[in-house]
C-alpha cells in the first residue's frame, strides 16, 4: 500500500506541473517550459501507471507505459528544456532539438513495439527482466546523453554565475534541481529498486516543479523591478498642485495669444524695458523708438520679494547653451520589428526587462526606449542614442543584451535598422518627466 500511496501522490504532483508548465509555455512562448512540461507528462504517466499496477497488477500496457515515461521522456526531455534555458546561440538550441526530435522517436517507437519476455504480476516490474538486448541498449544511450547533458549544462551556468552574470543565480538554481531530477529517473530505470522506485520519481517531480518556478521568478522579479523603478520615478515628477494654488496668475495677468511656433521649442525674446513687466525707464523716442542700444543691459530688480511675473520673464530667455553644438560623437540607432502574429505581450516582457537593465546599469546610453505604432499592432520601434560608438559596442557586449538578442528571435518575423547620426536637436530639460506616467 506504501507504494500505491506515493505513486498516486506522484502522479497527483506531476499532473499538477505538467499542466501549469504547458499553460506558462504557451502564454510566455518558452521552449524551456515546454519541454519540461513534456518531462513532467511522461513522470505523470509513469508514476499513474505504477499506482495502478500494485492495484490490479503489472502488465505489457502498463510495463511500456512507465519506461517510455520514466526511462525515456523524463531524462531527455529534462535535459532539453535545461538546453533551451541555458544555451544563447540560436544554432545550439536547434542542434538540441534535432537530437531531442530523434531521440524521442527512434527509441520511442523501439520500446513501444519491441517484444517483452518474463511474466508480470503486482512486484514493480525491472527493464532488464522484460526488455530484450536492442531496447536496453537504446535506452542505455539516451541515459548517457541526457545525463552528460544535464552535468556539462549545469557547469557551464556555473561559470556564468562566477563570471558575475546576475541572471545566471536562478538559472543555476532551476538547472541543478532539474539536473538531480533527471538523474534520480535514470536511477530508477536502471536498477531494480522495487518500491523506492516510485518515490524516486515523486522527488523527481517536486523537483521540476520547483526547478520551473526558479527558472521563471527572477523574469517576474525583473519586471517588477522596472515597474517600481517607473513608479520611483513617477513620484520624483509628480506636480504638487497645492505649491501653486496660492499664485494666481491668470487674475492678474490675462493669457494672450500666442501665435507661430511653440514658445517652448522656440524661445521669445523679453520685452525692452519700461514695457509691462520690465524694470526701467521706457526707452527715448516713444513707442516707436528705436529701443535699447546694443550691448546694453537690464538695470538691476529692485529689492523686495519677487513677483511671479519675474519669474515668467525669466522662464522666456533663451536657455543656456543654445549656441553649442551637438557633440560630433552621439551615435544612435533606429530598428524596427515586426513580430509574428500572437507575439506582442511575449516580446514586450523581453523589451521591459532589457529596458530595465540598460537603465540601470548604461550611463552612456543617453536613450533607449520603445515604441508600439497603433497603426501597426504587430510593429515595435526601438530608438537608441549613445554617447559615442564605444558605448554602443559596450551596450552590445553586455549580457543582457545579449540574451535579449536571441531570445526575441523566437518572436520575430522581419527586423529593419537604420543607422544615425544626428546633426540638430532640441532636448528639454523636463524629458525625463514627459517620460514618467504619472498616477
Amino acid at each position: 500500500m506504501l507504494g500505491v500511496a506515493i505513486a498516486f501522490i506522484g502522479a497527483l504532483v506531476a499532473w499538477v506541473a505538467a499542466g501549469a508548465l504547458i499553460g506558462r509555455a504557451f502564454r510566455d512562448r518558452r521552449l524551456f517550459l515546454l519541454g519540461w512540461a513534456g518531462a513532467g507528462l511522461g513522470l505523470a504517466a509513469a508514476l499513474g501507471a505504477q499506482a495502478v499496477g500494485y492495484v490490479v497488477g503489472f502488465g505489457p500496457a502498463l510495463f511500456r507505459a512507465i519506461q517510455i515515461g520514466a526511462s525515456l521522456l523524463a531524462p531527455l526531455w529534462l535535459a532539453w528544456g535545461a538546453a533551451e534555458l541555458v544555451i544563447r546561440q540560436i544554432q545550439g538550441r536547434f542542434a538540441a532539438r534535432l537530437l531531442v526530435v530523434a531521440l524521442t522517436l527512434v527509441p520511442g517507437v523501439t520500446l513501444a513495439l519491441d517484444p517483452l519476455k518474463g511474466t508480470f504480476g503486482t512486484e514493480y516490474p525491472s527493464l532488464g527482466d522484460h526488455y530484450q538486448i536492442v531496447p536496453r541498449y537504446a535506452l542505455m544511450g539516451v541515459h548517457a546523453v541526457a545525463v552528460v547533458a544535464l552535468v556539462g549544462l549545469t557547469l557551464a551556468v556555473a561559470m556564468r554565475v562566477r563570471s558575475g552574470d546576475e541572471v545566471a543565480w536562478p538559472q543555476a538554481i532551476a538547472v541543478s534541481l532539474a539536473s538531480l531530477g533527471g538523474v534520480l529517473a535514470v536511477i530508477s530505470a536502471r536498477f531494480s529498486l522495487g518500491a523506492i522506485a516510485p518515490l524516486l520519481l515523486l522527488v523527481a517531480a517536486c523537483l521540476l516543479w520547483y526547478a520551473a518556478i526558479q527558472a521563471t521568478a527572477e523574469v517576474a522579479e525583473r519586471g517588477r523591478r522596472g515597474r517600481r523603478a517607473a513608479d520611483r520615478r513617477s513620484d520624483d515628477y509628480k506636480y504638487d498642485d497645492d505649491y501653486y494654488d496660492e499664485y494666481d496668475y491668470e487674475d492678474e495677468h490675462p493669457p494672450r495669444r500666442r501665435e507661430g511656433l511653440d514658445t517652448d521649442a522656440v524661445p521669445v525674446a523679453p520685452a525692452p524695458p519700461g514695457h509691462p513687466g520690465q524694470h526701467g525707464p521706457r526707452p527715448a523716442g516713444g513707442p516707436m523708438g528705436n529701443g535699447v542700444p546694443e550691448g546694453a543691459a537690464f538695470p538691476p530688480a529692485p529689492a523686495g520679494p519677487a513677483k511671479l511675473s519675474d519669474y515668467v520673464a525669466a522662464a522666456s530667455a533663451p536657455p543656456a547653451g543654445q549656441g553649442e553644438s551637438l557633440s560630433p560623437d552621439l551615435y544612435g540607432m533606429i530598428a524596427v520589428f515586426t513580430l509574428q502574429d500572437g507575439h506582442g505581450e511575449p516580446f514586450d516582457r523581453l523589451a521591459e526587462q532589457v529596458v530595465d537593465d540598460v537603465r540601470r546599469s548604461e550611463p552612456d546610453t543617453l536613450i533607449f526606449a520603445c515604441h508600439h505604432v497603433p497603426s501597426a499592432p504587430m510593429q515595435r520601434i526601438f530608438y537608441q542614442l549613445y554617447r559615442d560608438r564605444v558605448a554602443y559596442e559596450e551596450h552590445e557586449r553586455k549580457p543582457y543584451v545579449q540574451r535579449f538578442l536571441e531570445e526575441r528571435q523566437a518572436h520575430v518575423l522581419a527586423t529593419n535598422v537604420i543607422e544615425l547620426k544626428m546633426t540638430s536637436a532640441k532636448v528639454s530639460p523636463a524629458l525625463l518627466g514627459a517620460l514618467t506616467v504619472r498616477p
